[in-house]
C-alpha cells in the first residue's frame, strides 16, 4: 500500500461519476475560489485555466488521461477526486434495463478513474449516505423480476464486511482513520481534501488495487441490460449485439443503426485508452528492426526510392531536436538524406549543433540569413536534396523507425502514387506515447474541415517543385496549404494505415494544445477559402465553435431547386405534424414540396391530419396500402414528385439547427456527391447518427451511436464535414438523377440495409458521401410501428456486399473495433471474430 505524498498536489483533478454526480460536486465546488470548470479535455478549450485555478471539475471522467497527460507536460503535482453516488440513489427512478446499464457504467467509471490515476494521490468523495454495492446475487433477482431486495450489506463496508459486494469491488484499506472500501464518510471529506492542499498532505489517499477492465460483473450487467432491451449478446466483447428478427422501419433502425441501448456505457474511445494503446503497440507493431534492416527483408528495395526528408529548424530545444535528427538517422530503410535548415536563428548553439549533425554523409545543412518564416525554410531544406520524394518532420517530433521502409514500400507497390500520409500519434517529453489518429483513407470533405493529412506527408518532388513548394502566406498551416493544391492536381492519394510519426507534445507546440497557435488556424481558413475560389465552388468558411483548428464549410446553394420531401408513414398522426411544422421553421431553403405516402393509415386523426395538410399547395398525399416495404414506399413517393433534388425523411424526424436544408443542398448540387446525411440526434442529446460505417458491428452500423450530449467524439469526426461510406435513409438528400442512374433504391431490401445498399451503389459508380454537422435533426427513432423481415434482408445485403464485408471500410480504420462504434482500439482476435460474425449473415468463411 503505497504511503501519502509528502507534499499536497497543486491542481486538484475532479470528476463525478455521473451527470448528477457531476453537477452536485460542481455545487459544492462553487464556494472554492479556486475553482474552474474546464472544457471537453486540453486541447479543445482554448483559454485554458486561470493562473489561480487549483481545482479543474472535468465535463467527462473518461477525459481524465488527456487531462493528466495535460498536467504532466506542465509538471504540476496532480491529484484526482471522484465524487460518486449510490448505486440505490444512481438508479432510484429507473426500470431494471435502464439501471443494469447506469450501474455497469457506473462501475466501469470508477476503475477507469483508479487505473488512471495511478500513483498519484487519489480521493472517492460519496456525494450521499454511501451504501455499499448490494450482491450479484440479490442485484441479478432484481434485474430479472424487477422486485428490489429487501435487504442488503452494511452501509459501511469494511475489509472485513464487504463479502457481499462483487469480489474484484472490495474496499482497499487507507492509512486514515475512515473505513476503507470504496466509501468516504460524507461531504466533509471535500473540505479536508482542500484545507490539505493548502498545506500538509493528504490525509486517506485510496489506491487501486488489481482491477482488470471489464470485470465479468459489469459484463453480466451490461448483457442483462441488453437483453432485457430485447437484444442478443453474441460475445462479451460485443456489448452491440446482432438485432432481433422483429422491427419496423424506425424499429428496423433502431436494430441496424442505433446498435446500444439507451443509457448503454461509454468507454474511451482509442485517444483517450492509454492501456489499450500500450496493448495494441505490442500486438500490432512488434520490435522494429535495427537501422538499415529494411534491404535485408526486402532485396528490391535496394534500387527503391530516395527520400529526402526536410526539417526547417527556428531556435529548438537542443535535446528535441537531436531526438528528431536521431529517429531519422535510426531509419530502417537507409535511402534517405536528411536536410535542416535554420530560418535565421541567431544562436551560436544550434550552429555548432547542426555542423555535428553534419558529420554524417546523409545529413545536409543549411541556413537563412534572417528569420524568413517556416515555409521558406522548409524549402530550403527541400532545395538542398536531390530525392524523388520529399518527407516532412517538424524540429521537435520524432519519426517511427520503419517510417521510410513503409513509404518506400507503397511507392514500390503503385508506382503511380504521387502523395502519401500515416497515421500518426503524439509523444510527450519521456518519450511516452498516446492519442493515436487512426485516420480514414482518402476523404476530400475531411481535408476542407481539419487538415488531416498533416504528418506523415511524402510528396513527389516532381509535384512538389510544380507547386511551387510552400507558399509563406499561409505559415503555420503551410502543410495544410500544399495538400489541398496537391489533391488538386493529383488523386493518386495512398493512405499508410501505420502509426509513423511521433507528434511532440509540449507546451507550445500544437500538439500539446491546438490553441497554441491561433495565427496558424487564421491561414488555414485562408487556405481553405482560397481553395474554395480556386475550385469556383461558392461557400462560406467558419471557424468551428467545439474544435480548435477545425473549420465548417457552409455550401452555398446554386439558384433555385425544388426539393421533393418524401415521408413515409403509418398513423401516428402527432409525429408526422411535428415533422412538418419543424420543417418549415427555418430550413433556409423555401422551394420544397412534400408527398406524405401513407403506408395504410387507419386512425381518424391521421385522416383529419392529412385533409389539413392538403390545403397546402406543397403537400400531396399519396396512399401506398400493402405490406410495409420502405424502400417501394420512398421510391413511389420520389417518381410523384417533381423536384430535382430528393429529401427521404422519416416522420419521426425533427429539424434541430437553422438553415439545416441549404448545408444539405450545398453539397448535393456538387457533380462529386453522391448522397448527403444529416447529424441526428436522439431526444436526450446522444448522438444516433453521424455517418455510418460498413462492417461495424454487425453488415453496417452507425459510428459513435451513443455519444454523450457535449462530449466530442473521436477526433471530432461526430462535429465535422466528412465523407463517410453510407448514410442513414432517416436523412438523406440526393439528385434525382443520381436516383435514377442506381436504379433508386432495392425494394427487394424492404425493411433493412437499403439505405446502405443505396449508397454503395453511389460509390460503386465513384461518387462520394458526406455527412453535414452543420444540418443537425433530432430523431425519435422507433417511434413508429413494427414490422418483420429484418432477418431477410441482412442475408440478402451481405451476399451481395460481400467484398465490402470481408475487408475494412476505407473510410474508417483497421486499427478500430468492428464491435465497439465508440471508436475503440480493436483488440487481438477480432477479425476472426468477425469473420465468424459472417457466417451469421449467411455468408460462408474465408478458407
Amino acid at each position: 500500500m503505497p504511503t501519502p505524498t509528502a507534499s499536497p498536489p497543486g491542481l486538484l483533478l475532479a470528476a463525478g461519476s455521473s451527470p448528477r454526480g457531476r453537477d452536485r460536486l460542481e455545487d459544492l465546488l462553487a464556494t472554492v475560489d479556486e475553482f474552474q470548470r474546464c472544457g471537453p479535455d486540453p486541447e479543445t478549450w482554448p483559454e485554458g485555466p486561470s493562473g489561480s485555478c487549483r481545482v479543474l471539475l472535468l465535463e467527462d471522467p473518461a477525459t481524465l488521461p488527456s487531462w493528466l497527460q495535460w498536467a504532466d507536460g506542465r509538471r504540476v503535482p496532480t491529484g484526482v477526486l471522484l465524487a460518486w453516488e449510490s448505486p440505490s440513489t444512481l438508479v432510484a427512478d429507473e426500470d431494471p434495463p435502464a439501471a443494469a446499464a447506469l450501474l455497469a457504467s457506473w462501475e466501469t467509471t470508477i476503475r477507469t478513474v483508479l487505473r488512471h490515476a495511478g500513483d498519484r494521490p487519489t480521493w472517492l468523495l460519496a456525494l450521499d449516505d454511501g451504501e455499499a454495492l448490494p450482491s450479484p446475487a440479490a442485484l441479478r433477482t432484481w434485474l430479472v423480476t424487477g422486485q428490489a431486495p429487501t435487504t442488503g450489506p452494511d452501509p459501511r463496508p469494511s475489509t472485513d464486511a464487504s463479502r457481499d459486494a462483487p469480489p474484484d469491488l472490495r474496499g482497499v484499506p487507507g492509512p486514515g482513520p475512515h473505513p476503507a472500501g470504496l466509501v468516504l464518510p460524507a461531504h466533509e471529506q471535500l473540505a479536508t481534501v482542500l484545507q490539505q492542499m493548502s498545506g500538509g498532505h493528504p490525509r486517506s489517499p485510496l489506491r487501486e488495487g488489481t482491477l482488470p477492465e471489464p470485470t465479468p460483473w459489469a459484463l453480466a450487467l451490461r448483457r442483462e441490460a441488453l437483453r432485457r432491451e430485447g437484444w442478443a449478446t453474441p460475445d462479451s466483447r460485443c456489448e452491440a449485439p446482432a438485432p432481433a428478427t422483429t422491427g419496423d422501419r424506425a424499429a428496423a433502425d433502431a436494430e441496424q443503426e442505433r446498435q446500444a441501448p439507451i443509457g448503454s456505457p461509454w468507454g474511451p474511445d482509442a485517444s483517450a485508452d492509454l492501456p489499450g494503446y500500450r496493448r495494441w503497440q505490442q500486438e500490432v507493431e512488434g520490435t522494429p528492426g535495427p537501422p538499415g534492416s529494411a534491404l535485408d527483408r526486402h532485396p528490391r528495395l535496394r534500387a527503391g526510392p530516395v527520400v529526402t526528408v526536410a526539417v526547417p529548424v527556428y531556435r529548438p530545444d537542443l535535446a528535441l531536436l537531436t531526438k528528431a535528427v536521431q529517429s531519422v538517422q535510426a531509419q530502417t530503410y537507409p535511402r534517405f538524406e536528411l536536410c535542416l535548415c535554420d530560418d535565421g536563428s541567431d544562436d551560436p548553439a544550434l550552429t555548432g549543433a547542426l555542423a555535428a549533425f553534419g558529420q554524417d554523409p546523409r545529413v545536409r545543412v543549411t541556413s537563412l540569413p534572417r528569420n524568413q518564416g517556416i515555409a521558406a525554410a522548409t524549402n530550403a531544406a527541400v532545395a538542398l536534396g536531390q530525392g524523388a520524394w520529399v518527407a516532412f518532420l517538424d524540429q521537435d517530433d520524432e519519426l517511427a523507425p520503419n517510417a521510410l521502409e513503409e513509404v518506400a514500400l507503397a511507392i514500390e507497390a503503385d508506382p503511380s502514387v504521387d502523395l502519401l500520409y500515416s497515421d500518426d500519434d503524439k509523444i510527450d517529453l519521456v518519450g511516452q506515447r498516446f492519442g493515436p489518429q487512426f485516420k480514414p483513407d482518402w476523404s476530400p470533405d475531411l481535408l476542407l474541415s481539419c487538415g488531416y493529412l498533416a504528418h506523415l506527408f511524402v510528396i513527389r518532388r516532381a509535384l512538389f517543385d510544380e507547386l511551387g513548394g510552400f507558399r509563406s502566406a499561409f505559415d503555420g498551416s503551410q502543410d495544410w496549404d500544399l495538400a489541398l493544391r496537391a489533391t488538386e492536381r493529383t488523386r493518386a492519394v495512398r493512405h499508410l494505415p501505420k502509426i509513423l510519426y511521433h507528434w511532440r507534445s509540449a507546451q507550445h507546440s500544437t500538439a500539446g494544445s491546438l490553441s497554441a497557435k491561433p495565427w496558424a488556424h487564421d491561414a488555414g481558413r485562408r487556405a481553405i477559402a482560397a481553395a474554395l475560389e480556386r475550385r469556383g465552388e461558392p461557400a462560406e468558411v467558419e471557424p468551428h465553435p467545439d474544435l480548435v483548428g477545425y473549420n465548417h464549410v457552409r455550401r452555398l446553394v446554386r439558384g433555385n431547386p425544388l426539393v421533393s420531401v418524401v415521408i413515409p408513414f403509418r398513423d401516428r398522426p402527432d409525429l408526422t405534424q411535428r415533422c412538418l411544422d419543424s420543417f418549415l421553421e427555418a430550413p433556409g431553403h423555401d422551394n420544397v414540396e412534400f408527398v406524405l405516402v401513407d403506408n395504410g393509415s387507419t386512425e381518424p386523426e391521421t385522416a383529419a391530419l392529412l385533409r389539413q395538410a392538403s390545403a397546402d399547395h406543397r403537400v400531396r398525399v399519396l396512399k401506398a396500402p400493402g405490406p410495409f416495404n420502405w424502400a417501394k414506399l420512398v421510391n413511389d413517393g420520389a417518381r410523384a414528385g417533381q423536384g430535382e433534388l430528393l429529401l427521404f425523411l422519416n416522420n419521426d424526424v425533427v429539424a434541430a439547427s437553422p438553415g439545416w436544408l441549404a448545408a444539405m443542398i450545398g453539397h448535393a448540387q456538387r457533380p462529386e456527391i453522391g448522397a448527403v446525411g444529416a447529424r441526428l440526434v436522439f431526444p436526450d442529446g446522444r448522438l444516433q447518427h453521424c455517418g455510418t460505417v460498413i462492417g461495424l458491428v454487425g453488415p453496417a452500423g452507425h459510428v459513435m451511436v451513443g455519444l454523450p450530449p457535449g462530449r466530442i467524439g473521436y477526433m471530432g469526426f461526430d462535429r465535422v464535414t466528412r465523407n463517410w461510406t453510407a448514410v442513414t435513409g432517416a436523412c438523406l438528400l440526393t439528385r434525382r438523377e443520381v436516383w435514377e442512374e442506381v436504379g433508386a433504391f432495392d425494394e427487394t431490401l424492404p425493411v433493412a440495409y437499403n439505405d446502405v445498399d443505396f449508397c454503395l451503389k453511389l460509390r460503386d459508380r465513384g461518387y462520394w458521401n458526406v455527412v453535414t454537422p452543420l444540418a443537425e435533426l433530432v430523431h425519435a427513432e422507433s417511434a413508429s410501428r413494427g414490422v418483420t423481415g429484418f432477418q431477410t434482408d441482412v442475408g440478402r445485403f451481405a451476399q451481395r456486399w460481400e467484398t465490402w464485408l470481408r475487408h475494412d471500410d476505407p473510410l474508417f480504420s483497421p486499427h478500430l473495433s468492428h464491435f465497439d462504434p465508440s471508436c475503440a482500439i480493436r483488440q487481438a482476435g477480432e477479425d476472426e471474430q468477425w469473420m465468424q460474425r459472417l457466417e451469421a449473415f449467411s455468408l460462408p468463411s474465408k478458407p
